[in-house]
Order: structure tokens, then C-alpha cells, then sequence
């Protein structure tokens, strides 16, 4: 993506933020810039996340981005992933209504809100080159490998780092200063 649009990017992210703060109650504009921080999040857990050459099927396959449930952030995280590439794989976004439907992913936010078993989603997710993120209370602790903990205020990361070794991916020494981690699976 050039600076360019980059810049065009952001300002219409910035924008449209605006205006949902203008316009929506201040709860909703709170939680809109919440998901706002946490699409722009997971496109940079891509940058100092190293996934495992077999997690691809074939040398210039894509990298797929998934979310599983219902999708929080609209159309920012589709307008971060417009035309970027891993590496020199292009970004596809995927959206799944249950576990069952993936087939192929390598970053996938964990959007399970309802579920009264989540260490068991997690762990019928846990495969290799899968990295799973999400935002509910101990996602890292049930399982998950990223879980985000705060508010748009502050937003604080929990890698699980067993849950990293498992998948067979690597994070970097910078993301990991950044967070707290834990080590162990349920």
C-alpha cells in the first residue's frame, strides 16, 4: 500500500471515528474506537508474528485473516487488509459462523461472546499455524494465544506462550516486551 493511501486511509478512519463520536451515544463511540485499536492491532501481530513455512499449503498461497462470530469492527479491519500482503502473500479476510467452517487460517479473532465453553473452542482450534485472538476475560489463560485485556483507553496484550509453541509460531522478542504472558494449557 503507498503512503498515499495510507494517508487517505487513515484520514477516513479517523473521520468516520469522529463522526460515530459525534453521532452515537458515548458508549457506543467508546466501544467503536475500541475495535477501531484492535483491527489495527491485528494487522500488526502479523508483522513481529513468524508462522511456520507448512502452515501454507504452497509457496505464494494467501494468509488468511479470519472472525469467528459475529464481526466487531465493520469496515476497518477490511480497509487495514485492502491489497497488503504478509511477506509475498496477499491478505484474504475471511468471516465463519462456527468453528467447523475453517479450513484454512492463520490469524483468526476469536469473537465468542456467548459461548459457556471456550477453553473447548479453543482448543478444538489449537492447530498448527493457527494463531487465535480474542478479547473476553482470560483468553490467553483458557487457551487462546492473544488476548486483549482493557478498553480503548488501554489496551493491554496476554500472549499465551504455549499456546505459540503448539501452533508452531514464532513471536518476536518486541511483541512479547509489549505483553504479559502466560505459559500452560487447560
Amino acid at each position: 500500500m503507498t503512503s498515499r493511501r495510507r494517508s487517505r486511509l487513515a484520514l477516513a478512519a479517523g473521520t468516520a471515528l469522529g463522526l460515530t463520536m459525534l453521532l452515537a451515544p458515548p458508549a457506543a463511540a467508546e466501544q467503536a474506537r475500541e475495535h477501531d485499536l484492535k483491527a489495527a492491532f491485528l494487522y500488526r501481530f502479523m508483522q513481529f508474528i513468524v508462522w511456520p513455512d507448512d502452515a501454507f499449503a504452497a509457496p505464494h498461497d494467501s494468509f488468511v485473516v479470519g472472525i469467528l462470530g459475529p464481526d466487531p469492527f465493520g469496515e476497518t479491519l477490511d480497509g487495514i487488509l485492502a491489497g497488503e500482503r504478509v511477506g509475498q502473500r496477499p491478505i484474504v479476510l475471511e468471516r465463519y459462523g462456527s468453528p467447523g467452517e475453517i479450513e484454512t487460517c492463520h490469524l483468526l479473532f476469536v469473537n465468542d461472546r456467548e459461548s459457556h465453553d471456550l477453553a473447548g473452542t479453543l482448543d478444538r482450534l489449537g492447530r498448527h499455524g493457527l494463531v487465535t485472538v480474542g478479547d473476553v476475560d482470560q483468553f490467553a489463560e483458557n487457551g487462546g494465544a492473544i488476548g486483549f485485556v482493557g478498553d480503548a483507553d488501554r489496551i493491554s496484550l496476554v500472549i499465551n506462550t504455549e499456546r505459540g509453541r503448539a501452533a508452531g509460531v514464532v513471536f518476536s522478542s518486541k511483541l512479547l516486551h509489549l505483553a504479559r504472558t502466560v505459559d500452560g494449557l487447560p
